[in-house]
């Protein structure tokens, strides 16, 4: 768990439903017991279907909510203020649907954002069958996350208003951290892809208008990577490139860190999740 994962508020407490034990079995009784949470003034046995032979309790901007969440990488206030705005009002209806998918609800009031993620298999030989939308990174990467979480800390500790950076930085900087044993063509067209796949499908690196080799560091970055992450990562990534006879596809446990995001096909060995 990173640090900012500490900071996550707790679930609010669950609120409990009184039954008379005629009730205990009926499907009134199983009703008012998932809808526990939302509209206290609404009987859920009314509620008018949304399609043709819908069964389900939840509203329509709950359910939209939840889709939102279990899609996008991450929502924020800002952005999707109407989304944002029905999490806060139904927090605990939509994080018990979410566990039923098997999913966390991670939010954070004070900056505005929240995601979902996979949780993670238990221990004990049960099997938990995942939506699979949670991804994780491969190296090239997560040096790139790595960095823009180190350039956005330091763009916001100076004053700036919003942390932008250029694609040849990112280019450069990845480029350094390459092993000496690689090919370095092949290199630099990996890091490329990598980035143009941060930039396009993450949602942490928008382009600044009209300037489509600058970028803009979502500020949600800072969920996904804590400082404590960026400095053991770069520490790992410089450390074993370093050494030209190590590999660190034999060491993955070295850059296992942050959050995961996203869907993925890619077979490139992952060195950051969740």
């Amino acid at each position: 768990m990173n640090d900012l994962d500490r900071d996550d508020e707790s679930v609010l407490e669950d609120e409990s439903v009184e039954l008379d034990d005629s009730e205990e079995d009926s499907d009134e009784a199983v009703d008012a017991i998932i809808t526990a949470g939302l509209d206290p003034d609404a009987d859920p046995l009314d509620r008018p279907p949304l399609f043709d032979e819908d069964t389900g309790v939840l509203t329509l901007e709950q359910r939209n909510t939840i889709n939102a969440l279990v899609k996008a990488r991450f929502i924020t206030r800002d952005e999707r203020p109407e989304v944002w705005r029905t999490l806060m009002e139904h927090r605990k209806i939509i994080t018990s649907r979410l566990h039923e998918q098997f999913k966390h609800l991670h939010v954070y009031p004070e900056r505005g954002m929240a995601y979902a993620a996979d949780v993670s298999q238990p221990e004990d030989g049960r099997k938990f069958v995942l939506l699979g939308t949670g991804r994780k990174f491969t190296r090239e990467e997560t040096a790139i996350l790595v960095y823009l979480r180190h350039r956005y800390n330091v763009e916001m500790a100076a004053g700036q208003p919003v942390a932008v950076v250029e694609k040849s930085e990112i280019i450069e900087h990845v480029e350094q951290m390459q092993p000496q044993w690689g090919n370095k063509s092949a290199a630099t067209k990996r890091i490329v892809s990598s980035l143009e796949r941060v930039s396009s499908k993450f949602g942490l690196l928008p382009n600044v208008p009209g300037s489509p080799d600058t970028y803009r560091i979502h500020p949600a970055i800072e969920m996904f990577l804590s400082l404590e992450d960026v400095r053991r990562l770069d520490e790992a990534f410089r450390t074993f490139y370093a050494d030209s006879s190590t590999n660190p596809e034999d060491h993955p446990e070295a850059f296992s860190a942050g959050a995961s995001l996203g869907d993925t096909d890619d077979e490139d060995e992952v060195l950051l999740d969740e």
